[in-house]
């Protein structure tokens, strides 16, 4: 039997089977994140000199 759509039901009960189905998706975008921010806490300013990223037109040969 499927389940009965969003409208009807309780915002907890929609919350529940989409956070039961979605759960993978956010725990890898919280780990992601987590991952971005440990690394761009160690960044030093000679470190983003050196970055192709913070300065694209730095040529190395």
């Amino acid at each position: 039997m499927a389940k009965p759509p969003v409208v009807g039901r309780s915002i907890m009960a929609v919350a529940l089977s989409e956070g039961a189905r979605n759960w993978p998706f956010v725990f890898g975008f919280c780990v992601t994140i987590g991952i971005v921010v440990k690394m761009s806490m160690g960044l030093n300013p000679a470190d983003a000199k050196k970055s192709p990223f913070i300065n694209p037109d730095a040529h190395r040969y």
